[in-house]
């Protein structure tokens, strides 16, 4: 029996349009690809951004303080600088008058040296200035007397009573009166200025405060000698004014460039832990310690308690300033780019190169956000540019997605 199986209907669209149009769209896209190959390259030159470090205003909404940057430890000590009561002559202490932590006012005597040999010279410069003086009283009179002699010989020679040669001698003897009476007189001021020099130099052995303020510590005893050319060998006794506190702080070097004279900081000391001096870095000192690594910051301590004292240990907390409305000054990196390539700066844009491979890419428009700082020519980049990244400086037309090529000296 002879059976015979029916074949499917062929259809021609499928079994030839299929194939077709696979092989039409295949020739296509070889085509298209083949043309941006072959498709000659815009020449254009660009330049890499550059990466800058600058102080930028930064909205802080979770502090009105600021972001604390450092902590470093030191010391309380006076400001601006440790104050002593010295001794302005040599000699041998007779009495201290104050006490460690005794308040004193300025002007207010501290210790007494020994003034016996002092008070004797004294006593003798006065003793010869009253001789000096009697001698000018002596030498005025002379001198008067002569004066007087002078002028009523003269009448006589005028009128010819008397010879001129008489009366001529008598006035060379008024001369030298008066000379006398000017040497006696120098004598005078010099027998005074002698006085002048025994008082003060007696003055002197009484040592007064140069400050209102706090005695740290008695640097001599009674029987203490005075003299000078050595450390503290005239230093009687060490003061500080409680109201004029600061704290030695080190800083790491590592740290340093992030501190400015100005930033506001945080005193803490064991005395108050629980109690914060509000201060601010003043200055820095210039040399740093090598065996620390450190830095040394003078930071005010603004309104210090009357429990503070010099020499006790700080911890210092300092943090970047804080403006008006909670805006802190922070270090920032910032791209820019050369001014003159930004046509439009309300909306501005750039070119860049992107994919670049053996000096070759692609023009890309780029939206960008410009800051506030232009520096030599060159304009921030807020947003829009990334560290690398090329621009596109000089060019006719471009297109997006054009191939572009970087021109000789550029790099890829």
């Amino acid at each position: 029996m002879n059976h015979s199986i029916k074949q499917p209907h062929r259809n021609v669209i499928t079994r030839l349009g299929v194939p077709v149009g696979i092989v039409v769209v295949t020739i296509g896209v070889l085509a298209v690809s083949s043309y941006q190959s072959f498709k000659p390259s815009t020449p254009v030159e660009s330049v890499t951004v550059v990466v800058k470090s600058i102080e930028s205003d930064v909205v802080d909404e979770t502090s009105n303080q600021g972001t604390s940057i450092i902590q470093a430890p030191g010391w309380v000590e006076a400001e601006p600088y440790a104050v002593y009561a010295s001794a302005l002559t040599q000699g041998i202490v007779e009495n201290i008058l104050v006490l460690e932590g005794d308040g004193v006012v300025k002007g207010q005597p501290v210790a007494t040296l020994v003034s016996d040999d002092n008070r004797l010279a004294l006593d003798s410069a006065n003793a010869k200035l009253k001789v000096k003086e009697a001698e000018l009283d002596e030498a005025n009179a002379s001198m008067q007397s002569l004066a007087d002699e002078y002028n009523r010989k003269k009448q006589l020679v005028e009128s010819g009573a008397v010879a001129a040669g008489p009366t001529e001698r008598l006035r060379l003897q008024l001369l030298a009166a008066e000379a006398r009476v000017g040497i006696a007189m120098a004598n005078v001021d010099s027998a005074s200025v002698a006085v002048d020099t025994a008082q003060l130099a007696l003055d002197r052995c009484t040592i007064e405060s140069p400050i209102d303020g706090i005695v740290i510590e008695r640097l001599m005893s009674p029987g203490s000698t005075v003299r000078f050319g050595g450390e503290h060998t005239s230093h009687v006794v060490h003061l500080y004014d409680p109201t004029m506190l600061q704290v030695r702080a080190d800083v790491p070097l590592a740290d340093a460039s992030k501190v400015s004279v100005g930033f506001p900081a945080e005193v803490t000391v064991d005395v108050l832990p629980n109690t914060p001096f509000e201060g601010e870095v003043l200055r820095f000192v210039h040399k740093a310690d090598q065996q620390k690594n450190t830095v040394e910051a003078k930071v005010k301590i603004k309104e210090p308690s009357e429990l503070l004292k010099p020499d006790m240990l700080a911890r210092v907390k300092i943090f970047q300033p804080v403006q008006d409305g909670g805006v802190v000054k922070q270090t920032v990196q910032r791209v820019f780019i050369p001014q003159s390539i930004v046509k439009d700066t309300t909306q501005p844009t750039v070119w860049i190169v992107t994919e670049l491979k053996n000096g070759k890419g692609v023009a890309r428009k780029q939206s960008i956000t410009l800051g506030t700082v232009v520096e030599d020519g060159w304009v921030e980049v807020v947003s829009g540019l990334s560290v690398g990244s090329k621009v596109i400086t000089t060019y006719e037309t471009l297109e997006e997605g054009e191939a572009v090529e970087l021109t000789a000296g550029e790099e890829s």
